[in-house]
């Protein structure tokens, strides 16, 4: 259901992007048919990478850059609009961005994530939007966080015995007091559900074009 739905808000999107090129002049329509077609890629790109700087960073210090959420959501704020999304629907995204801090907020202060883990969360909703991506993601987090506890609780019950083999861990390791790193379950989710997503469907058949 999740490639149907992008495949056809891949289309609709893909016919506002057409429509812009209408009456422009033919060097102006082709520097405009080169954003379209680097924009998508380059949000992709930087998506990839903040997930994956924000999940390492987390496993190996259980903290997480804010620079991460900063980036991911001034990304998609100054290019979204540029790939051909309309107005009512970067509105969504916003909100969604909006609606999951505050639910992320709320577990924070109740001590069931981090700060970090709530900012980045939040921070990647906005490139889902008020949709069934953004269910799928985060329904994917509480799944992919419900193996990264079993997988985190094993790794410190034997912290020990790695290091007496040469195996190092990072330090939270030894600490059953500890946390989770929940970045880790937030990035493998966001890198699944994004490639479901009509950006990255359009990113990936322009980098073929």
């Amino acid at each position: 259901m999740a490639i149907v739905r992008s495949a056809r808000r891949r289309g609709r999107m893909d016919e506002r992007v057409r429509g812009r090129y209408v009456g422009l002049p033919e060097g102006a329509a082709s520097m405009a048919s080169m954003l379209d077609i680097a924009v998508p890629i380059v949000m992709l790109v930087v998506f990839a990478s903040c997930m994956c700087t924000g999940g390492l960073s987390d496993l190996a210090s259980m903290r997480i850059p804010n620079r991460v959420s900063v980036v991911l959501v001034a990304t998609f704020v100054l290019l979204a609009p540029v790939s051909g999304i309309s107005l009512a629907l970067y509105g969504t995204h916003l909100l969604a961005g909006v609606a999951v801090f505050a639910v992320g907020f709320a577990l924070f202060a109740a001590n069931v994530i981090g700060g970090g883990d709530a900012k980045m969360i939040a921070a990647t909703a906005v490139w889902f939007g008020l949709s069934g991506d953004l269910a799928d993601f985060l329904v994917s987090t509480a799944i992919a966080g419900g193996v990264l506890a079993l997988c985190i609780l094993a790794l410190r019950a034997a912290a020990g015995r790695l290091a007496g083999v040469g195996i190092p861990l990072p330090a939270h390791f030894h600490d059953a007091r500890a946390g989770l790193p929940y970045g880790v379950a937030i990035a493998f989710a966001g890198l699944v559900t994004i490639m479901h997503t009509p950006l990255a469907q359009m990113a990936i058949a322009r980098f073929h074009a």
